[in-house]
């Protein structure tokens, strides 16, 4: 699952990869759910129905990245006994029943100040120098990305992140300082 505030191409280089391993995977475009709350409800629904379009033959291992992170055990409920197992790539973790306004109040604050019409900028706005000229070297791939960060409500951020737990096999990839 790519973070709420990116879209599906910021996950199109892992895919790709386990494309070439013989690994299939599953790219869920969520861009569409974050724009109004209840923004989790909507991201778990559009998952759920996307994924009931997929004939997995065996466990699926869900990849979360970035603010996906706290929503992966969400995720997997939706699944059932169809999860093998949960992967955190550069992502927050689970804290249910808490909401991001609870968990950074400053950083909340800060983004809820540059809300405009209770839409967060884009993702790349929040910080200067833009992160995905560091982050990502593919110009392509990074003028992609760019294009399809969504506005995400603000209302996202106070929302209490889903109750839902898992106890199942987890991992985390750590790529940046920003979750060290």
């Amino acid at each position: 699952m790519h973070s709420p505030y990116l879209g599906p191409a910021s996950l199109r280089p892992l895919a790709d990869a386990l494309a070439a391993g013989g690994i299939d995977s599953c790219l869920v475009d969520l861009r569409v759910t974050v724009s109004a709350a209840p923004v989790h409800q909507r991201l778990i629904g559009a998952f759920a129905d996307a994924m009931d379009e997929v004939e997995l033959t065996s466990p699926a291992v869900l990849v979360g990245h970035s603010g996906a992170g706290p929503l992966l055990p969400a995720f997997a409920a939706e699944l059932d006994e169809l999860v093998a197992a949960l992967v955190y790539v550069d992502a927050g973790l689970p804290t249910p029943g808490r909401s991001f306004r609870e968990l950074e109040p400053d950083r909340f604050a800060a983004l809820r100040a540059s809300a405009r019409e209770g839409q967060l900028p884009r993702w790349s706005d929040w910080f200067s120098p833009n992160p995905l000229v560091e982050l990502v070297s593919d110009e392509a791939l990074r003028a992609e990305m760019a294009d399809e960060e969504p506005e995400v409500a603000v209302e996202f951020l106070k929302e209490q992140r889903p109750s839902a737990e898992w106890e199942g096999p987890s991992g985390y990839l750590l790529l940046t300082e920003a979750y060290a």
